[in-house]
């Protein structure tokens, strides 16, 4: 072993006597392959790839799951009694279609883009994903009318769905504020149990053809 070498000749001498030591060879890679320079340049290849969104991992490559909507907002502590329809028609029938006449009561359909075929008579729309933040103006509105119930419905206003969401959130503001005298409720059914009970009975901007395509 030549040791301390001086000078370029005697550096060189060094160099041959001592080289290098190679990088472990890859199994299946031919002799070219084996070379320093073309590792390198395979990994730059490889990040290139990379930059481009190929040679991905399959985690990578798996997009974010989308949240629901809901998912925004806190899960309603209050599980909400329902109205029969037959108790709010009696209520429209009552003379609480006149938007003249005085009433205690306010019903609000939450659809949004499913909104077709019609609405029940009176019904107010606010989009469900938009009732979260407006509680308090809603609130506002019904103390100054005097309105003692307030009806949501969706489509089938099941456990869970939009209208059963939207009456608990309304209860959970009422009882934040101390509000007794206010009380949310959901319609039994939704809009589609409406229809297929009653038809265009006590309906507005009524469309046979959605009610029957859902059948």
């Amino acid at each position: 072993m030549i040791r301390a070498a001086r000078g370029p000749r005697l550096r060189g001498l060094a160099r041959i006597a001592n080289p290098p030591k190679r990088p472990p060879l890859i199994r299946g890679w031919s002799t070219k392959r084996q070379t320093v320079g073309f590792r390198i340049r395979e990994l730059q290849s490889q990040k290139f790839k990379q930059s481009l969104g190929t040679g991905m991992s399959n985690e990578q490559q798996k997009p974010e799951a989308q949240q629901p909507w809901w998912a925004a907002f806190p899960a309603p502590k209050s599980d909400r009694p329902s109205l029969e329809p037959a108790e709010v028609l009696k209520l429209l029938d009552e003379g609480g279609k006149d938007a003249v006449t005085p009433k205690d009561w306010l019903l609000v359909d939450v659809r949004r883009t499913d909104w077709e075929g019609g609405t029940i008579a009176t019904s107010i729309n606010l989009p469900a994903h938009t009732l979260y933040q407006t509680r308090r103006v809603v609130y506002d509105l019904c103390k100054r009318a005097g309105v003692k119930r307030i009806i949501f419905y969706c489509g089938s206003c099941s456990h869970g769905g939009r209208g059963w969401k939207c009456a608990g959130w309304m209860q959970d503001f009422l009882d934040e504020v101390g509000e007794n005298e206010i009380k949310a409720f959901t319609l039994a059914g939704g809009i589609k149990g409406w229809v297929a009970q009653y038809g265009s009975r006590q309906m507005e901007w009524y469309e046979a053809t959605p009610w029957e395509q859902s059948k």
